[in-house]
């Protein structure tokens, strides 16, 4: 009897082992690359009128070397020469966006996102990810404004704003996730038929520009809440205990 419960102890223990945080589940170490090497573009935020150079920024895993292509989710800060260790979570673990804003967001993913975009050979030659990105910063900045009181000009009202020629796609782009039928549902299901198995992901770091991903699979994923790891513990200890006592009954 002493060798099964030891095989249930050494099912639980490992459970366990496989529970408990480690560092390199929830990080990634990037290093900058570039840009496109597109046309910036204006907008103003808070008042402050500003030109930046849109997403997709550019990135090589470290080690290892894998490009992943990001776009900007914060315009307070900028991104340094040296490599940046990030802390990877889902849309919801950045700051200030709702579980509303996320689902915009992936729907804009979904609708808009083009794959040319994710390898640095390919995107400059194609267009509108300036708007793409402008429509980004609308649902960060203003997207609890937009999302309770959707409208035709996204840019002329609210903390982020922009006249760039750029614009006109990005509300377009956000007119079909907020003002259209199916509307951010929609835009959902695409993402879902568009990028089976993948999903958005956040990066965020003290001091740096945060960054949004859709990531090649297998290169990022979120890392599994404590609960749903805490569940998985209690299932192999919930499966050991009945084997355990099916053997016993067995050789009574």
């Amino acid at each position: 009897m002493q060798p099964r419960l030891s095989r249930l102890g050494a099912a639980v223990a490992a459970a366990l082992f496989l529970a408990a945080p480690r560092a390199s589940a929830d990080t990634i170490t990037l290093q900058f690359t570039g840009t496109t090497n597109g046309n910036a573009v204006t907008y103003s935020l808070n008042g402050n009128g500003e030109a930046g150079i849109p997403g997709p920024y550019f990135w090589q895993t470290v080690p290892g070397g894998t490009p992943v292509a990001t776009f900007c989710m914060d315009l307070s800060v900028g991104i340094p020469p040296s490599a940046v260790t990030f802390n990877v979570g889902g849309l919801t673990d950045l700051p200030g966006v709702t579980q509303a804003k996320a689902d915009a967001i992936t729907a804009l993913y979904g609708n808009n996102y083009k794959t040319a975009w994710g390898s640095q050979a390919t995107a400059s030659g194609e267009a509108g990810y300036g708007s793409f990105q402008l429509a980004l910063w609308e649902l960060l900045y203003d997207g609890e404004f937009d999302l309770a009181h959707p409208g035709t000009n996204w840019f002329a009202n609210g903390s982020f704003q922009s006249s760039d020629s750029a614009a006109v796609g990005a509300g377009a782009m956000l007119d079909a996730i907020l003002n259209s039928s199916g509307g951010v549902a929609a835009g959902e299901a695409n993402f879902a038929s568009n990028f089976p198995g993948q999903e958005l992901i956040g990066l965020v770091s003290p001091g740096v520009q945060g960054q949004i991903v859709l990531p090649p699979p297998g290169v990022i994923g979120v890392p599994a809440p404590p609960g749903v790891l805490l569940a998985g513990v209690g299932l192999v200890v919930l499966a050991g205990r009945a084997r355990w006592l099916r053997r016993t009954a067995t050789t009574a």
